[in-house]
C-alpha cells in the first residue's frame, strides 16, 4: 500500500483505493491520518513516534516501523511501515511524507510458531531462545549486540545463503566445527564435512530454499574431534517481501545422549519381553513338573505297597521293580525338566570344585571330539561352594560340549580352569542371569575354545531354550547351564569374538559359613524297614486336595502304623485341627491346593497351637518353599515324590 501524507494538515492519500492491508476503503479512514492512528496499538504508537522523529531530525534516512494495526474485522495485523520526508516547509520543518505499508502478520506468526517449537526441544533452550526472541525485537537494529547475545547460548545457530553456504554462524557452531567464528561466514559445507555427510546435508537444506516452509531434521554428524554426534535441527526460511528466501536460521541441538537413552531403553524392553518369555516357559515347565510328581508320587507308592505284599520268590515281583525302577526315572525327568527353569530341588553339600573335576576326569575328555585338546588348569586351594555334585557336572558336561562343538571338525583347544575372584557389581551386571548375586567372592569354573566365536545374536540367543546352531541338537544344552546356576545362585558372564573363540565363566558364590536350613533331606535305602512301636500309638492329620496322593499317604502311615485322619483341602484340614488340636500329633500338608495354599494353612495352624508339628509335602524347590513362609517355618519338608523309607525316618524323627 502507497501513502502521501500531510504532516501539517493530517490529510492523507492512499493507493489502492480500497486498502487490502486493513480491509477499510479510503472513505472510511481519509482524508485525515487521526484516522489511521486511532486504530494502532495503543503499545505501538510511542514507537511510531520515536522513529518519525529520528527520521525528522536526520538521525535516519527513512522513516521505518513495525506496529499493529487493527483490521475492520476487528483483529490486529503486524505492518511495516517505511516513508520518506520529501517536502520542507518555509522554517525546515516537515511537511510532507510519502511511503509504503506492508502486512507482515504471516512473518510474525511463522516466527511465533518457530518459537513455540523450539521450546518444546529443551528446556534450556526454551529459556534462552524466549530470551533471545525478546531480545531480537528490542534490539533488531543493533547487530553487535545481537551477535553477542546469540553467542551466549550452547545451542548451535546459523544461517545458510544458499544449500550449501554458511552465513552467519555463533560460537557454539564455530567450537563444533574447530575453527575460529569469523572464519566460517561464506565457507561451503564441504570444506568441514564429507562427502557423503554434504550430501545428505544439502539436500534437506535444498527443501527448505525451494518449499520455503519450516523443517526439522535428526541429523548423525561428526564434530571436529570426528566423534558421530545427533543434531535436532530446525530450519526456518527468512522471506522477503516478495516471498523468497533470503536466508534460512537453523538451530540444532545435541541429542545424543537422548539417542543413547532411547537405544538403552529399547534394550532394556527387548530384554524384559525375553525375561518374560523364559519365565512364561518355567512357569508351565514347573507346573507341568508338579502335577506330574504327584501322578508319579501314587504310581510309584501304589507300586512299593504292592511290592511289600509280594512273596520274594513271586515270578511278579521282577515286573514290578522294573516298574518301580521306571517310576523313579520318570521323577528324575521331572527334576530335569525344573532344571531348565533354574528351579531345581537339590541337596546343597559343601563341594571342593577342583575335587570334583578331578576325582574323574576321564568322562570330561569323553565330551570332546577326537581332534580337539582338553587341558585342565585348577587353582591350587579354593573355598568350599553350596552345591549339587550332579549337577555341577552336567553343567560342566554341556559346556565342554557346546565348546567341542564350537571348534568343529579343525585341530583345537579347549581350557577348563578354575579359581577364585572377587567381583564388583558393575562386573556382576554382565552376567546373563537376570536375578544378579550380591558382589563378594566367587569360585568360577571357565571354558575356553579356540572356534570360530559367536556372533552378537549368537550370543544374546546362546542359552534359549531349543535354540542350536547345530542342526542335529536339540538346543537344551546351555539352557540346562544356565538353569543349574541360577538354581546355584550363580553368575554366567560370557565373551566371545567372531574368528577368536569363545570364553564362559560360571560364578558360584563362596559360603563362608554353613547356613541354617529348616529343610531336611535323608537318601534312604531302598529297604523295607521294621515298623518303630513310637508309630503306633501317634495320630497324624493329611491334608492333600489330590485323591490319589492323599489315599497314598493314608494307605502309607496305616502301614506304618498311624491312624490317620484326612482333609481334601487348607481349608477343611484348619476346620478339623481347630476341632482336635489336642489328639493330632502331626500335620502332613500339602503346599499346592485351592482354597487356602500351604503357607496360609499353616499360618491358621500355628494360630490354633504354635508348637504344631508339620510336615510340608511338595514338588516345588527348597528355594521356592523358603521364602513363601515370612515368619515361623514347617519342621521339615518332604520332596514329592517320596518313598517309603523317607516318609518313616523324618516321621520317626519328628515323632520321639
Amino acid at each position: 500500500m502507497l501513502w502521501d501524507v500531510n504532516i501539517q494538515t493530517g490529510v492523507a492519500a492512499y493507493w489502492p483505493e480500497r486498502l487490502s492491508t486493513s480491509g477499510y476503503s479510503i472513505d472510511e479512514i481519509a482524508p485525515n491520518i487521526t484516522a489511521w492512528g486511532t486504530r494502532v496499538h495503543p503499545e505501538d504508537s510511542n514507537r511510531i513516534r520515536k522513529a518519525f522523529n529520528a527520521h525528522a531530525k536526520g538521525r535516519l534516512p527513512l522513516f521505518e516501523c513495525e506496529y499493529r494495526l487493527r483490521a475492520k474485522n476487528g483483529r490486529w495485523k503486524w505492518i511495516l511501515s517505511r516513508g520518506k520526508i520529501v517536502e520542507l516547509d518555509s522554517g525546515g520543518n516537515p511537511l510532507r511524507i510519502i511511503g509504503t505499508s506492508f502486512d507482515i502478520s504471516a512473518q510474525k506468526n511463522a516466527e511465533l510458531i518457530v518459537q513455540k517449537y523450539h521450546e518444546q526441544l529443551e528446556r534450556q533452550v526454551e529459556e534462552r531462545t524466549a530470551e533471545l526472541e525478546r531480545a531480537l525485537q528490542d534490539l533488531k537494529q543493533k547487530t553487535e549486540e545481537q551477535a553477542l547475545l546469540l553467542n551466549t547460548i550452547d545451542v548451535q545457530v546459523w544461517y545458510l545463503t544458499d544449500p550449501g553456504t554458511y552465513g552467519l554462524v555463533n560460537q557454539s557452531t564455530a567450537d563444533f566445527l574447530g575453527v575460529q567464528l569469523e572464519t566460517i561466514p561464506g565457507k561451503r559445507l564441504s570444506e568441514f564435512y564429507s562427502p557423503d555427510v554434504v550430501a545428505v546435508w544439502e539436500a534437506s537444506n535444498t527443501e527448505v530454499f525451494q518449499s520455503r516452509q519450516t523443517v526439522y531434521t535428526e541429523e548423525l554428524t561428526p564434530n571436529a574431534a570426528g566423534e558421530p554426534r545427533w543434531m535436532s535441527i530446525t530450519k526456518t526460511p527468512k522471506l522477503d517481501q516478495y516471498g523468497n528466501v533470503e536466508y534460512v536460521v537453523c538451530a540444532g541441538t545435541d541429542i545424543t545422549e537422548r539417542k543413547r537413552l532411547e537405544e538403552e531403553n529399547l534394550e532394556m524392553e527387548r530384554k524384559l519381553l525375553h525375561a518374560q518369555k523364559l519365565e512364561s516357559l518355567a512357569v508351565m515347565a514347573g507346573g507341568i513338573a508338579h502335577d506330574f510328581n504327584n501322578q508319579l508320587a501314587v504310581v510309584l507308592g501304589n507300586l512299593e505297597l504292592g511290592l511289600m505284599d509280594l512273596a520274594p520268590d513271586s515270578v511278579v515281583r521282577p515286573s514290578v521293580m522294573n516298574a518301580i525302577q521306571a517310576a523313579k526315572r520318570s521323577a528324575e525327568l521331572c527334576r530335569q525338566i525344573q532344571i531348565y527353569t533354574g528351579n531345581t530341588f537339590y541337596n546343597p553339600l559343601d563341594l571342593d570344585l577342583n575335587e570334583l573335576l578331578n576325582t574323574n576326569p576321564i568322562p570330561m575328555q569323553l565330551r570332546v571330539s577326537r581332534n580337539v585338546t582338553l587341558n585342565l588348569e585348577s587353582h591350587n586351594t579354593l573355598p568350599p561352594i553350596k552345591g549339587d555334585p550332579d549337577q555341577i557336572q552336567c553343567l560342566v558336561t554341556n559346556i565342554l560340549v557346546n565348546a567341542s562343538e564350537a571348534v568343529g571338525d579343525k585341530n583345537g583347544e579347549v581350557r577348563l580352569s578354575t579359581g577364585v575372584i572377587d567381583c564388583d557389581a558393575e562386573y556382576l551386571s554382565r552376567s546373563r542371569i537376570e536375578e544378579k548375586p550380591e558382589p563378594g567372592r566367587f569360585v568360577f569354573l571357565e571354558v575356553t575354545d579356540t572356534g570360530y566365536g559367536m556372533d552378537a545374536d549368537t550370543q544374546r540367543r546362546l542359552f534359549d531354550p531349543f535354540f542350536s546352531t547345530k542342526f542335529w541338537g536339540r538346543g537344551l544344552g546351555m539352557s540346562k547351564v544356565i538353569g543349574i546356576t541360577k538354581g546355584h545362585h550363580g553368575a554366567i558372564i560370557v565373551d566371545s569374538e567372531v574368528g577368536k573363540g569363545t570364553t564362559i565363566r560360571v560364578l558360584f558364590p563362596v559360603q563362608e559359613e554353613v547356613q541354617d536350613s529348616f529343610v531336611t533331606h535323608n537318601k534312604a535305602a531302598e529297604t523295607k524297614s521294621p515298623v518303630s512301636d513310637i508309630a503306633r500309638r501317634k495320630t497324624i492329620l493329611v491334608v492333600e486336595d489330590e485323591t490319589g496322593v492323599r489315599d497314598l499317604a493314608v494307605r502309607r502311615l496305616d502301614v506304618l502304623g498311624y491312624d490317620t485322619i484326612v482333609a481334601g483341602d487348607g481349608e477343611e484340614g484348619v476346620n478339623v485341627f481347630r476341632e482336635r488340636p489336642n489328639e493330632i500329633d502331626l500335620v502332613m500338608l500339602d503346599f499346592k491346593m485351592p482354597k487356602m495354599n500351604g503357607v496360609e494353612t499353616f499360618g491358621e495352624l500355628i494360630r490354633i497351637k504354635p508348637d504344631v508339628r508339620v510336615m510340608l509335602c511338595s514338588g516345588y524347590t527348597e528355594d521356592v518353599v523358603m521364602q513363601s513362609f515370612p515368619g515361623q517355618r514347617p519342621a521339615v519338608v518332604l520332596h514329592k515324590p517320596y518313598n517309603m523309607e523317607e516318609l518313616k525316618t523324618e516321621l520317626d524323627r519328628l515323632l520321639s
